[in-house]
């Protein structure tokens, strides 16, 4: 395993419902609610009404917590996870006015944290203000203005740090992640380039053994032969035996010469698996198979395969929301044929975007063709041809 993979599974390792920041939050809800708890096992907190509205609330902003992690990925999935992140807000009121308690207004500050990874900042900020807003108007209702706004501007600033910790961890993860993908784009064209100067070099050397050492074997096998028949019977044995010695190396020099020819052309899996190491462990499961006899047939073509192939599996991962991805790189009747099926929500009418339409291109430029339709278990499936 490279080093880009060994870094895209520590991360994912970090991500999901055991993130750092997410269990930090599950230990802050349990504090909130080991206090009311409590008091209401003690007496102190009666069982009423309103109590057990702010227990529903309390208990509401953990099940949208936990909800927005089991959240699929994509753009619809991007609205879904925003949507459970400010449905969070009136469950921390109802907590706040039900169990008529000081700390749960730390329900907010999760909130916070929450908002400004998912938000750009202004939005974020205007969620806050509406947040504080309503927090304003249900601490007026238990405590008097000096406190009540004491208690406010402590809590803005708890928010204010919350959001920008996270806001701050969330783009450094971006920028490592971009990085890391970068990074495995290099090392892929850099294989891809290695691979096609060793192309290149067994192409020489094929045309240099074919060209010159069997020519020259071959005119020495004429001579041998020449001699041979105008040779003594003493002289015969010899150069009869020399004629068969160079017919062996001429017979192995082709033999070379044909392993060479058959292994020309450039291989792109190890391109290909340096391309999705980054990817690996962030989405679905991947299963790849590439045929070891493929061969495409110049650095263009194989380039140009390479970055479908990419494009095709970063749609899967931004908008199927799929649990398997399978990849397939064969070649049938001259033409390389790259597949990528996976079962995730599928097309549901959506139109092609920038992506299927540069894919279309880069293979259209080499007479390819690409085909995109739903898959009969659901999810989608992609076809690329480009011939070899």
């Amino acid at each position: 395993m490279n080093a880009s993979a060994e870094s895209a599974v520590q991360r994912a390792a970090f991500r999901g419902l055991r993130a750092p920041l997410n269990l930090a939050a599950y230990l802050t809800w349990l504090a909130l609610a080991w206090t009311p708890v409590q008091r209401a096992w003690s007496g102190a907190l009666p069982l009423d009404l309103r109590s057990l509205a702010g227990g529903a609330g309390s208990l509401a902003v953990l099940l949208l917590l936990l909800a927005r992690e089991r959240t699929d990925t994509g753009v619809a999935g991007q609205r879904r996870r925003r949507a459970l992140i400010v449905a969070q807000i009136p469950g921390a009121w109802l907590a706040c006015w039900g169990l008529g308690e000081g700390a749960q207004p730390i329900l907010l500050v999760v909130v916070a944290a929450q908002l400004a990874v998912a938000f750009r900042p202004r939005a974020t900020l205007a969620w806050l203000l509406v947040a504080n807003l309503g927090l304003l108007v249900i601490l007026l209702e238990r405590f008097r203005v000096d406190d009540v706004l004491v208690s406010m501007i402590s809590m803005a600033g708890f928010q204010l740090f919350a959001a920008l910790s996270a806001g701050y961890a969330h783009a450094a993860e971006l920028a490592r992640d971009e990085a890391l993908q970068a990074h495995a784009e290099l090392h892929a064209a850099q294989l891809l380039l290695d691979e096609g100067a060793r192309g290149d070099e067994r192409l020489r050397l094929s045309r240099e053994l074919h060209d010159v050492v069997g020519h020259k074997l071959t005119a020495l096998k004429l001579q041998l032969a020449l001699a041979e028949r105008r040779a003594d019977d003493a002289g015969r044995a010899s150069l009869t035996a020399c004629r068969e010695l160079a017919d062996a190396v001429l017979g192995e020099v082709r033999a070379v010469v044909g392993q060479l020819r058959q292994h020309d052309g450039i291989d792109l899996q190890q391109a290909i698996a340096a391309q999705l190491a980054p990817l690996a462990a962030l989405g679905p499961r991947m299963d790849v198979r590439i045929d070891p006899a493929l061969r495409i047939a110049d650095l263009q073509r194989a380039h140009a395969l390479l970055r479908v192939t990419q494009e095709a599996v970063t749609n899967v991962l931004r908008h199927a929301g799929a649990r398997h991805l399978q990849i397939a790189l064969t070649s049938v009747a001259d033409t390389a044929r790259l597949t990528v099926e996976d079962d995730g929500r599928g097309l549901r009418g959506a139109p092609e975007g920038y992506g299927i339409a540069g894919m279309r291109e880069r293979l259209a430029a080499f007479g390819g063709s690409l085909e995109l339709r739903e898959r009969a278990g659901g999810g989608t499936r992609l076809c690329a041809a480009i011939p070899l």
